[in-house]
């Protein structure tokens, strides 16, 4: 499973259902929340074309906070730099759906922030809080070493203790070979449950893989068959458009969020109108 993968699954689990997000949390501070003060706030769910795209972001009821996790399979000091600018953007919607006044005379109240990493890559965690130091901004992200074995709750209603298993099992077989195992061993049995997950996670992952395959070998080749190549170049988009349609009409039938249709499919409001067109007729 390639890093891309890892992303993939991470944040549509926590899509799915509060309570995963709540776990989620609760391993990263401690502290439980009831699944019924989250509310989501990610900027892919906000725009049809997004200038970025966060992982996990969302408001708690009644906390006047704002948390925001990135999944990360690689290490990287700029974290805390990439979501401050989430945040910057999320709260600039949060000013405009609450009606707050920038230049008015009384103070906004605002969202404080939250910032955390969740992390399952290879090299060894080197620390456990990411800071931003420029002067008069500061921030800081924990982060979190959620391979299985370094996870102090692996009990099976743990919601990231079941993603960090899945993700275990999914890098030595295949998806849907991880997906049973992780069913057999009692973890996310709801989230698992429904058939279409098996596929959907099936169809992300192998286009996902077929497009890195496919980059891979057109470097290769482009030196030495140019002439050739040019000659198949209609041929082999069309192939692709193909794929892609297939892939893409099998997420929407099996009621992916367009958001992240767009944003792993890696494809335009244009093109996704497109398919979803093809499919009425």
């Amino acid at each position: 499973m390639n890093l891309g993968q890892k992303d993939t699954a991470f944040t549509y689990m926590m899509k799915q259902d509060p309570k995963y997000t709540a776990d989620t949390y609760k391993a990263l501070t401690g502290k439980w929340v009831n699944p019924e003060l989250i509310k989501p706030f990610n900027l892919g769910d906000r725009f049809e074309k997004s200038p970025r795209y966060n992982d996990v972001a969302f408001l708690l009821d009644g906390w006047n906070l704002l948390v925001l996790i990135e999944h990360q399979s690689t290490l990287n000091p700029n974290m805390c730099f990439r979501m401050l600018e989430y945040y910057l953007h999320l709260v600039d919607l949060y000013i405009r759906d609450n009606n707050l006044k920038k230049y008015a005379t009384k103070e906004m109240v605002l969202p404080k922030a939250e910032f955390y990493v969740v992390y399952n890559g290879k090299a060894p965690l080197k620390s456990e809080i990411l800071k931003l130091d420029l002067g008069s901004i500061y921030a800081e992200a924990k982060v979190l070493d959620i391979h299985f074995d370094q996870l102090k709750d692996k009990s099976k209603n743990n919601a990231l203790a079941g993603y960090a298993r899945f993700i275990e099992h999914a890098n030595s077989m295949s998806v849907k070979e991880a997906i049973q195992k992780t069913k057999e061993e009692g973890y996310l049995p709801e989230f698992f449950q429904e058939g279409k997950l098996v596929n959907m996670f099936a169809e992300i992952f192998s286009y996902d893989n077929e497009l890195r395959y496919e980059g891979r070998m057109e470097g290769r080749m482009e030196g030495r068959m140019e002439g050739r190549m040019e000659g198949k170049q209609e041929g082999k988009q069309e192939g692709k458009q193909e794929e892609q349609f297939k892939i893409v009409s099998g997420m929407l039938q099996d009621g992916m969020d367009e958001s992240l249709i767009k944003k792993y499919a890696s494809i335009t409001d244009q093109r996704l109108a497109e398919i979803k067109a093809q499919l009425k007729n």
